[in-house]
């Protein structure tokens, strides 16, 4: 009897963990993700070390696009370092309808666009802000963001770079360690310093320091998009530029045609051709072009060393995973190697940030 009753409570016991494995598979795919930051381009607002849960279900589901994969690895099998999907068998990418809609200033948890050998849902996952929704106009003046022609209130979390010269006699470190500054470089006798416009309003005052400005730029930057020689922007001053928007027109020119190419032809994966001043779309000539599908524009929060919608374009609505809700984790790693918890930081809601 003894026997029977171990075997029989055995049993219960791998039942248990095969219901609770398919539960916990299920929240993963389709509820909740939990994924770490590993770069500073969204801090102060997410920082590297953080882990990070996103719901899936606020802007609807994204059913999954790679049937072929092992469970919670994203890429590869830990060990055996083997990718750890096939592409073989995969979806068109769709969602279910949710609950919310995005909203400016929405944080967004998305899979990177540029990374276009990968399967959509085996891209890098990033973080950035919702700038831009679908049919938005966006312009960016001498970092000022302009939507629709109204000039928008900068959250209190984004940070610009600024040129920092300290006062006659003192030194740069006391400044760093007052005011929590880790972003930086040494540029002769200034120095390039990353921060947040209320901090850099505090600095100004401080006799420690002689003079803050703003690091503006005003050459032309071919590493920013679209990488045409046609235009002359740069991170600080950008546009202005329409998002495209399911349903809408894009009258085609040739100049704005760089601007949606990847949209045409990559994201929704026309052909198309330009011969002299004429466009043509699946070899049918035309002068405008339909879009299939929305698009965002996203920035990060460390606006002077961010890899956002002004290096790569728009955000295709195909790749948002899901809102940012929580961080419920967070480590450091100093220099040594060491781990420190960030205890503050457990658990902390990510509601949308307010303005300054």
């Amino acid at each position: 009897m003894g026997k029977r009753k171990n075997k029989g409570t055995f049993t219960d016991w791998i039942k248990a963990v095969i219901i609770a494995f398919i539960l916990l598979f299920f929240i993963h795919l389709f509820i909740f993700q939990s994924f770490s930051v590993v770069n500073t381009e969204m801090e102060k607002t997410v920082f590297s070390g953080d882990y990070v849960l996103v719901n899936k279900l606020a802007w609807g589901m994204r059913c999954p696009v790679t049937l072929l994969s092992f469970p919670f690895f994203d890429d590869t099998l830990p060990f055996i370092h083997r990718c750890s999907y096939s592409p073989l068998i995969q979806l068109p990418p769709w969602r279910l309808p949710g609950y919310s809609h995005i909203r400016r200033n929405d944080l967004v948890a998305f899979n990177y666009p540029e990374d276009t050998d990968l399967p959509i849902d085996k891209r890098k996952k990033c973080i950035m802000r919702c700038v831009g929704l679908p049919g938005d106009e966006i312009n960016i003046k001498n970092e000022q963001l302009f939507v629709n022609g109204e000039k928008q209130n900068t959250p209190r979390t984004v940070q610009f770079n600024y040129y920092v010269i300290p006062a006659p006699g003192r030194k740069i470190k006391p400044l760093l360690n007052k005011y929590e500054i880790k972003e930086g470089s040494r540029l002769g006798n200034k120095f390039l310093l990353t921060m947040t416009q209320a901090k850099a309003q505090r600095i100004k005052r401080d006799s420690l320091v002689q003079s803050v400005e703003p690091v503006i730029n005003t050459q032309p930057d071919i590493t920013v998009y679209p990488q045409n020689d046609f235009f002359t922007w740069n991170i600080d001053n950008f546009g202005p530029v329409i998002v495209p928007k399911a349903g809408k027109k894009l009258k085609l020119t040739k100049k704005n045609i760089e601007i949606y190419r990847t949209v045409i032809e990559v994201y929704e994966k026309n052909t198309l051709a330009i011969r002299g001043n004429d466009f043509y779309i699946n070899n049918d000539k035309c002068t405008s072009y339909r879009v299939k599908n929305n698009y965002y524009f996203v920035l990060d929060d460390n606006r002077g060393n961010a890899k956002d919608s002004r290096y790569w374009g728009f955000l295709p609505e195909s790749h948002i995973i899901g809102k940012p809700v929580m961080v419920w984790y967070s480590v450091y790693k100093n220099k040594a190697g060491y781990s420190e918890y960030r205890w503050k930081r457990l658990f902390r809601r990510l509601n949308k940030i307010k303005n300054q």
